[in-house]
């Protein structure tokens, strides 16, 4: 009997490199649960095409070049990291919006609109953090939700030029009063 292994032995390479594909896969920062999920199933996808070559193959070089291939397939892919950085794209545009809205305010002091652009500053880096925080494609909807609605919340308090108006109206109708008595 002939002492068959060269192709069990090539199999078994692919599965390790599959499996420290998938750990390295786990270690991606900044992806969610899904993404690393659709990155596993191309590892999967990879070892089953690349056990199907070796196994259509006759002889040692062309397990070695199946097992070669396949090694490549599994160590060149790689998540797709989009969805928290399309979510911190959102939070920028809805800041800028915001921001271009509050220098719009009628009757807000410079100072009254700093305070206000200030507040949206805070709700981004909440928003971001949130962001980093969550695990999965739901959590990170969440997250932005909640950062653009917190940004789109923020009003500035215009109060400085009232309360002066206000106060020469005090002003004028108690020197009129003063006036009257005389």
């Amino acid at each position: 009997q002939p002492t068959v292994v060269k192709k069990d032995e090539a199999k078994t390479a692919i599965e390790n490199a599959a499996r420290a594909k998938k750990a390295e896969i786990d270690q991606t920062p900044n992806a969610t649960d899904e993404e690393k999920v659709a990155a596993k199933a191309k590892v999967d996808e990879a070892v089953n095409n690349a056990k199907a070559s070796i196994d259509q193959v006759t002889n040692n070089e062309g397990v070695d070049t199946a097992k070669s291939n396949g090694l490549d397939s599994i160590n060149n892919i790689q998540p797709t990291v989009v969805k928290k950085d399309e979510a911190k794209t959102a939070i920028d545009k809805a800041a800028e919006a915001k921001k271009t809205e509050i220098d719009q305010t009628p009757n807000a002091t410079d100072e009254e609109k700093a305070a206000a652009k200030a507040k949206v500053d805070e709700a981004v880096t909440t928003a971001k953090n949130a962001i980093d925080q969550a695990t999965n494609n739901a959590g990170v909807d969440t997250a932005k939700t909640n950062g653009v609605d917190s940004i789109n919340n923020v009003q500035p308090t215009v109060v400085k030029k009232d309360e002066a108006k206000t106060a020469i109206e005090n002003a004028a109708r108690a020197k009129k009063a003063e006036i009257d008595q005389t």
